[in-house]
């Protein structure tokens, strides 16, 4: 792959203190972004990629991937290095309620994760990233961010600092325990573990955090 160079501005990392060690205030209203701001966000982020005409290559480390709700040219097992998923964000909305809100996975400096690269057309990405923004973007959880990783650049989210919705510090133990008796619009939070772990499980992609809240979860 042609190395790119990171759109002036976009930062590859973040400082670990910008996250604020916190718990989200209850009952959690989380604020929701119009179909006119997610396209506005999507544009904007896309007007920063250097090389469109190489497409555009999104890296995927939670629930997207179980089935992704674009079309793709191609993908590939990823690791992303100096970035690390946790479940550090309470979701009022799909997961979870308002007065008890149920986890969801972030993208925080650290060690590494383990995801899927898509590689999106030029010419389909705004129609292929649409669900995305509108599934990701819809509250404040997560910022768009271009990353630098072995040579490509890559599209993903990552946990914004300002989130009202950030929620650590939290061990394995207390993890599992919120996941277990959490569930929203979208189902429960137990599901919303099962589906990644299997989703990443399919591609040889083990993640001894994932399983660590699965054993909790089974009490092995």
């Amino acid at each position: 792959m042609q190395q790119n160079t990171p759109p002036k501005g976009t930062g590859t990392t973040r400082p670990a203190g910008a996250y604020q060690q916190m718990k989200p205030i209850l009952p959690l209203k989380l604020p929701q972004r119009s179909s006119t701001q997610l396209q506005h966000s999507m544009e904007q982020t896309l007007a920063q990629h250097p090389s469109p005409h190489q497409g555009v290559w999104l890296f995927v480390y939670g629930h997207l991937a179980k089935q992704p709700p674009f079309k793709f040219v191609t993908q590939k097992p990823w690791v992303l290095r100096g970035w690390q998923r946790s479940f550090h964000l309470a979701d009022s909305l799909n997961r979870g309620t308002s007065n008890a809100p149920g986890l969801t996975l972030g993208l925080q400096p650290g060690t590494q994760c383990a995801g899927m690269a898509y590689l999106l057309s030029w010419a389909e990405c705004t129609q292929a990233l649409m669900p995305v923004w509108e599934q990701e973007m819809l509250v404040p959880f997560y910022t768009p961010q271009w990353l630098q990783s072995e040579g490509t650049l890559l599209l993903t989210m990552v946990t914004d600092p300002a989130s009202p919705a950030l929620w650590q510090p939290l061990s394995v133990t207390e993890t599992a325990a919120v996941i277990a008796s959490s569930s929203g619009a979208q189902g429960s939070n137990t599901t919303y573990l099962t589906d990644v772990i299997d989703a990443f499980a399919e591609h040889h992609q083990p993640d001894p955090y994932l399983a660590s809240i699965k054993n909790a979860l089974s009490g092995t």
